[in-house]
């Protein structure tokens, strides 16, 4: 027994030297997995004073100082120390396994890979945003390092010197795997891009159409995204920021976290409801931005840096904040922005969550903040919409309530001045025919004297709806003022609108309104030699009081010698 206990602890005392190198749970190379890596890393951070040598690195793991970790993502927290981590591999098969390591994302400094076999440097690779010179990351998929593995035990060494927030995710893919990744993010991007250039088009062109200031203010937001979306990505590194794009991202953060608030404000006009959080959130947002600029340009990056991930972590509760509020105003409008700053602030929370080991990290998790994103852009984009067109039946309705008497429903006499100089220039200029009819309720102030301006307004809105099935298609009918009502006719002769006012009076003794039996007295002009309208309807308005004063209840036109109550016999 005692030799077999002998046996037992000499083996385990080999296997531990020969995974000492590489610890346990080494990545096996020839299963090859879309899987993040983060489980099977360890990190270590450097002591204060100069940068550790690989070497020194080496032995700080080899003593136990490396700390292993439990989840897909490493995160160190925000501006971390300079810092190593350790990857074990092992490859079974008996040949060189090519795999592309890919480390994102891609705001980092600078970071040194090796790869070792035994203590042999095989492979080292210099990349980073602190040097020109050195291996950038390629877009949106951060640094791709094609590594050759040796058969057996293998391990990478990485050393980062980060100043940002330091989410860091690693794989290891094949050749085929690495090509599809990178077609599916090229067709995503593609796709998220030309949907976010899309919108900024469509709201654009509405400005310059309506010149509503939101559009305007929404597409600015929308801008500053993309740009922030293509500079983080490190599509447009080289055109903006060469050596380091980490000042250039921190300014669009801190500009998509201004515009964002400066469209918000104004298109749920916080200004007229809460005056007074208007002007905090307004002096509150500008005094961050300037703080946060103010900071980054006199040296202190990171406490200016932090700054903006505070408000990050903030606005998107004010935006739900402000939604709700809003609604509760009664402005309907609000309820698409709630509903998308809901989903911009779910898809924020989630990544950021996942990132911190808080929910599962897995493809969807990663990209919630992408989803939410395009999710409260297209929310956004119907909530312009439903306010762009509650303000356009606003204003139809306003020019509506302009043209139209609000008691009986008619033109007044604006609208018909508007709608009349083109049927009187057509008549001119064609020399066609063209009649007016002028009538007058009898006797009405009597009605409201006796009966109340009550039954006044019923008499009113009776005769319009009489006047309004009558008249005939492409006439005009118009409350004139007061008891007064006028219908303008194209293409009528005189004894034509003679015979449609004589019709007229007949069916106003048969109405009845309210119970009350009323009479009109009607004048009728034609168009003959008159040169203005003004002239045709004062020759109506002459025949009208030549009615009146022949006794009421009659029709008179330009065939009349007298007016009688004849005149429908005489027709």
């Amino acid at each position: 027994m005692k030799t077999i206990n002998h046996w037992l602890r000499l083996a385990l005392a080999v296997l531990s030297l020969i995974n000492a190198p590489y610890g346990f749970g080494a990545v096996e190379l020839t299963e090859p997995s879309y899987d993040y890596l983060g489980q099977e890393l360890s990190y270590f951070f450097e002591p204060e004073g100069p940068p550790l040598s690989l070497s020194e690195a080496m032995a700080a793991r080899h003593s136990g100082q490396f700390q292993s970790h439990h989840s897909r993502v490493l995160h160190l927290g925000s501006a971390p120390k300079p810092h190593w981590v350790y990857l074990p591999l092992h490859n079974a098969d008996d040949q060189p396994l090519r795999r592309t390591l890919e480390i994102g994302p891609a705001w980092i400094d600078q970071m040194n890979v090796y790869l070792l076999h035994g203590q042999q440097v095989l492979q080292a690779f210099y990349a980073g945003d602190a040097k020109p010179r050195q291996q950038r990351p390629v877009p949106n998929q951060g640094y791709l390092f094609v590594l050759d593995v040796p058969p057996g035990n293998s391990g990478l060494y990485v050393r980062f010197e980060n100043i940002g927030s330091h989410p860091l995710v690693v794989r290891l893919l094949e050749e085929t795997q690495q090509r599809k990744v990178a077609k599916w993010i090229s067709f995503i991007d593609g796709a998220q891009l030309g949907y976010l250039l899309a919108l900024i088009a469509f709201n654009l062109m509405l400005y310059s159409g309506l010149r509503d200031p939101n559009t305007l203010n929404y597409s600015v937001f929308l801008f500053i995204y993309v740009l922030l979306y293509l500079l983080s990505s490190s599509y447009i590194n080289e055109w903006f920021w060469p050596d380091s794009n980490h000042f250039g991202i921190l300014m669009l953060l801190v500009a998509v976290a201004w515009s964002s608030l400066h469209f918000a404000r104004h298109f749920l006009d916080i200004p007229g409801l809460y005056p007074r959080l208007n002007s905090l959130l307004k002096w509150g947002a500008n005094a961050f931005m300037a703080l946060s600029v103010t900071l980054s340009l006199s040296g202190f990056y990171v406490a200016g840096m932090r700054l903006t991930f505070i408000a990050l972590i903030i606005y998107p509760v004010v935006m739900v904040v402000l939604g709700g509020l809003c609604l509760s105003r009664g402005l309907l409008a609000a309820r698409y922005f709630l509903a998308a700053s809901t989903f911009g602030l779910l898809g924020t929370a989630t990544t950021n969550l996942a990132l911190w080991n808080v929910l599962p990290f897995n493809t969807l998790t990663f990209n919630a903040m992408k989803i939410g994103v395009l999710l409260e852009a297209t929310l956004l984009a119907l909530a312009l919409a439903y306010q762009m067109r509650q303000h356009q039946v606003a204003r139809l309705q306003a020019e509506h309530m302009a043209r139209t008497d609000p008691l009986t429903g008619l033109f007044n006499r604006r609208a018909f001045f508007d709608v009349s100089d083109s049927l009187w220039s057509t008549a001119m200029r064609n020399h066609r025919p063209l009649s007016v009819i002028l009538l007058d309720i009898d006797h009405f102030k009597q009605i409201n004297d006796q009966h109340g301006h009550a039954t006044g307004d019923l008499v009113l809105i009776a005769l319009s709806k009489l006047l309004q099935q009558t008249a005939r298609h492409g006439d005009i009918c118009v409350r004139w003022g007061g008891e007064e009502f006028l219908l303008l006719l194209p293409e009528t002769h005189d004894v034509q609108a003679a015979h449609l006012a004589e019709r007229l009076r007949e069916q106003v003794e048969r109405l009845k309104p309210a119970g009350l039996s009323i009479t009109v007295s009607l004048g009728v002009a034609e168009r003959g030699n008159h040169y203005s309208l003004d002239s045709l309807i004062n020759d109506a308005d002459q025949r009208l009081y030549s009615a009146k004063d022949a006794g009421r209840n009659q029709v008179c036109h330009q065939a009349c010698v007298t007016c009688s109550d004849e005149l429908g016999q005489a027709l």
